[in-house]
């Protein structure tokens, strides 16, 4: 097997791992918080994901740098080291007021915020390293980060839910609050120590002046880019909550479905230095070939994951039986929402248009809240599931659209399945089987 596929195959693997990794975290979590607390949690994770994401935008000029402006990886890491270093202080500053708040404050909404600003700073930092380690092609490395926290939080979780049950519910959610935040400073640590191996890169910060304005620029771009996305993302679950829905059963229906998030994923990592490197034309091959193949599999896997949608109450307990009905649409929803990033990747990487991702997401955002705001009254969880996916719908054909007026691409060009697709989907099952003999 040559570098590229086993690269393939090994970030495919990963993908897969990392959403039973998730699934059982969530399993655990599920059994062992109450319904209100879950939901708390779940809170935590996505305001975390929204600041990570922000301040993340910065960090993908890293990667930029690297693989378009040909910048020296030594210079680009010390001018985001200062970056992460200023953003890291400021946020610790406000460290005092959540603890004042998690102190006097008997509410459960509030107990998340000190956990949140501590983890805060090296999940933005774990961001940053594995977009260098993403820029220096070291796929295999960027693997082990990512599952990395993962791991730990299982681990962790697992140790609680076996060994510390016989606790307050106020006890519970603390403690898996905090497991959470250790979780996200192993990675971070992790993620340190993989980069050093990949590349003998430096520790210091120091602004530079031109290097800065140009991460400023670019990373300004993608930081409101990635802050519209992560809305977009979440817009159904900020309308279950505004609306006074049971968000954490909602909650259930998001992370079972996230499952479809892996092919995308992995698509996407595994072509990003290539489209970012590669000539116009080859890259809008590349990209078009990958759409039609995730289409494909992605459809694939959501068809089966209705079909197993009646597992849900028996693995997350009869409590969360609500959240069946909106799997089975929101597990299609996801599916384009996965098949929007491997156009956003495009014209990001290869355009260097990271606004065209801002647009899609704003006409998503406008769809799908609209969408909640009519259906939620009238249809519950599941008017909020039917509002996810008109909104990722609307943006995946506009993003069509775009690229094939960018490319001179034809429509039948885009989805129709060649040989040469069909072929490769099946030298890649016929390895796969011979590997199983």
């Amino acid at each position: 097997m040559n570098t590229t596929k086993k690269r393939i195959f090994f970030t495919f693997a990963n993908k897969i791992a990392l959403s039973v990794l998730g699934l059982v975290s969530s399993v655990l979590i599920a059994r062992y918080l109450g319904v209100d607390q879950r939901g708390v949690y779940n809170d935590a994770t996505v305001y975390a994901s929204v600041y990570a994401a922000f301040f993340g935008g910065f960090g993908s000029f890293v990667p930029y740098a690297i693989t378009r402006l040909k910048l020296k990886v030594n210079s680009v890491q010390t001018v985001a080291n200062f970056f992460l270093a200023c953003v890291s202080i400021l946020t610790v500053l406000c460290l005092p007021v959540g603890f004042m708040l998690h102190k006097i404050s008997l509410e459960y909404q509030v107990l998340s915020i000190p956990y949140l600003l501590i983890a805060a700073p090296f999940i933005m930092g774990f961001g940053f390293f594995s977009r260098l380690l993403q820029g220096l092609n070291e796929i295999e490395k960027l693997n082990k980060a990512n599952i990395a926290q993962n791991i730990a939080f299982l681990v962790l979780t697992a140790f609680a839910f076996f060994f510390m049950r016989n606790h307050s519910d106020y006890y519970k959610l603390n403690l898996i609050l905090a497991l959470w935040a250790i979780s996200n400073v192993i990675s971070f640590f992790y993620s340190v120590y993989l980069s050093r191996r990949a590349c003998d890169i430096t520790l210091a910060a120091k602004w530079d002046g031109e290097t800065g304005r140009q991460m400023l620029g670019f990373g300004s771009n993608i930081a409101v880019g990635n802050l519209i996305e992560r809305v977009n993302y979440r817009a159904d679950y900020f309308m279950v909550d505004l609306l006074h829905r049971q968000k954490s059963i909602y909650g259930i229906s998001v992370t079972a479905s996230e499952v479809m998030n892996f092919v995308a994923g992995t698509v996407t990592s595994v072509i990003y230095t290539k489209i970012s490197g590669a000539e116009a034309v080859e890259s809008q091959q590349v990209t078009a070939r990958v759409f039609r193949i995730t289409a494909i599999v992605s459809l694939l896997i959501g068809i089966c994951g209705v079909l197993l949608s009646g597992l849900i109450p028996i693995v997350y307990s009869r409590k969360y039986a609500g959240a069946v009905a909106p799997f089975t649409i929101l597990v299609f929803g996801v599916a384009l929402y996965g098949l929007n990033t491997i156009f956003t990747t495009y014209f990001t990487n290869q355009l260097s248009k990271p606004r065209i991702a801002i647009y899609l997401d704003m006409t998503a955002i406008v769809v799908n809240v609209a969408a909640c705001y009519l259906l939620i009254p009238r249809l519950d969880l599941i008017g909020a599931a039917i509002g996810s996916f008109l909104g990722y719908g609307s943006e995946c054909l506009l993003a069509m659209f775009l690229f094939l007026k960018s490319s001179n691409m034809r429509f039948v060009d885009l989805v129709w399945m060649s040989k040469e697709d069909w072929n490769l989907i099946f030298r890649m099952t016929q390895r796969r089987k011979s590997k199983d003999r």
